[in-house]
């Protein structure tokens, strides 16, 4: 999911890896949890690539733009 967002929006290649990141992180701390929710993987999908693309890309995802292309 996050590499077909990841190549629509062209995207650099460190803010695919941050992406992975940031979604591989918040899944292992989930699995400390004594109970593990479960996990909407489109969203964390989506909520990773976000944060990723704010952090790595010159310009600012569209939230809006985002959700519509899912």
């Amino acid at each position: 999911m996050i590499d077909k967002l990841h190549k629509i929006k062209e995207y650099k290649l460190e803010t695919f890896h941050l992406a992975v990141s940031i979604a591989d992180r918040y899944l292992e701390a989930l699995s400390r949890q004594e109970t593990t929710p479960k996990v909407d993987f489109v969203a964390l999908a989506t909520i990773s690539l976000l944060i990723a693309a704010k952090l790595e890309q010159p310009i600012s995802p569209s939230f809006s733009k985002m959700i519509d292309l899912l």
